[in-house]
Formats: structure tokens, C-alpha cells, sequence
């Protein structure tokens, strides 16, 4: 769990077609790095779903804030920096 003033997200979705197969993800960010303002982001680590008889281990960060139209709330994208299959 965060610790008190931090927050994570979760986070979904489909890699790219490679190799005639795909892989499936999901997963929850760590706390929030850089404070809570409008410059913090998160960082991740996470297994793929088993496809093709393998799995990939995938980790980045995301963007900072996206405000979210209309509301308090934001959102933020997902940059993977690392691909390893295991």
C-alpha cells in the first residue's frame, strides 16, 4: 500500500503483434515518485500474460499528470523501457 500523501495506478493492455502471437498485461504502479504534483510519474514491473509458450517481463515509467477534462482526477500514459522474455 502507498504510504500516507502517495498514490498508484492500475494499468492495462496488448503488446503489439510480434512473432504471430501477442501478450496481455495488467498491473499496479508504484507509488508516485517526484511528490504528488504535476511533475510526478510512476514506476512499474510486470510479467505478461503466457503466450506462445513464453512470457515477457516488461518495466517503465509512466508520463507525468494528464488532467482528466472536467475533473479533479488524472491519468497517465505508460512508457515501457525494457522487454525481456523469460
Amino acid at each position: 500500500m502507498p504510504g500516507v500523501g502517495t498514490h498508484r495506478h492500475t494499468f492495462n493492455g496488448i503488446t503489439q503483434i510480434a512473432d504471430g502471437h501477442r501478450h496481455r498485461y495488467s498491473g499496479i504502479t508504484g507509488p508516485a515518485i517526484n511528490g504528488q504534483g504535476p511533475r510526478h510519474f510512476h514506476r512499474f514491473r510486470q510479467l505478461t500474460r503466457f503466450a506462445d509458450g513464453h512470457r515477457h517481463l516488461i518495466s517503465g515509467r509512466t508520463s507525468v499528470p494528464i488532467r482528466v477534462s472536467g475533473t479533479r482526477l488524472h491519468r497517465h500514459d505508460i512508457i515501457i523501457e525494457s522487454i525481456k522474455r523469460v
